[in-house]
């Protein structure tokens, strides 16, 4: 009897269950299931794919990071020099030009040529030659400058009214121009540096530029470059 009736449970339990599955859709929730499985896995896919995008695009930044870096420790980079005058408290000694690294590269294959304006003025209104032009320039063949290094270059000897110097570099990484301007302001010496970079194309830019104080200006406050 109690078997029978056990038999009848289950029995009871599947017409349940079968009722249950034909009342939700019956292949229609194994059809629900695949494009569930099939929409995770085109999901993880989707994700896998751009893990493996961004891991390259973030190796091929870092290649051509390191190649950059390579290049300008090579060529020189962004580095350039820049000229200014070295003043020794003793009166005897004369100023010297020093040559003063600024960049995070060596400089290679660096040669100045140094052209004083007042000299070159008076040229022009006494008619010159190119072998005149040559005799007012001062040429130093640098070689290699190594970063934040400073050579002293040699002396100078600078009038009472002061001088005005237009220094031009070339060396591997181009060319770059220097504005030096010396003038005696209450028996002391005042300076006036501005570097410009020289592009064969594109905007010219101010590398450096120190001005000290006092040193004279125009009536709008800038210097007579």
């Amino acid at each position: 009897m109690s078997s029978n009736l056990g038999v009848r449970a289950i029995n009871k339990e599947k017409k349940t269950i079968m009722v249950m599955f034909q009342h939700i859709g019956g292949p229609a929730i194994v059809i629900f299931i695949g494009v569930i499985i099939s929409a995770g896995g085109a999901v993880w896919a989707a994700y896998e794919q751009s893990v493996s995008e961004s891991i390259l695009r973030t190796k091929s930044e870092e290649i051509a990071s390191l190649n950059k870096e390579i290049a300008d420790s090579i060529i020189g980079g962004d580095s350039f020099a820049y000229i200014s005058p070295t003043f020794f408290k003793d009166k005897f000694s004369p100023p010297y030009l020093t040559l003063i690294h600024q960049g995070e590269h060596p400089i290679y294959d660096m040669s100045i040529r140094v052209v004083d304006l007042d000299v070159f003025d008076q040229q022009i209104k006494e008619g010159y030659t190119f072998a005149d032009l040559q005799k007012n320039e001062s040429q130093f063949d640098i070689g290699n400058l190594s970063t934040k290094q400073a050579r002293m270059l040699g002396p100078i000897s600078i009038p009472n009214n002061g001088i005005r110097l237009n220094i031009f570099f070339n060396a591997r990484n181009g060319f770059f121009s220097e504005s030096l301007r010396i003038k005696k302001v209450n028996d002391e010496w005042k300076t006036a540096i501005k570097v410009e970079n020289t592009p064969t194309s594109g905007e010219v830019k101010v590398l450096y530029k120190r001005i000290d104080p006092d040193f004279p200006l125009n009536k709008d406050g800038s210097v007579e470059w």
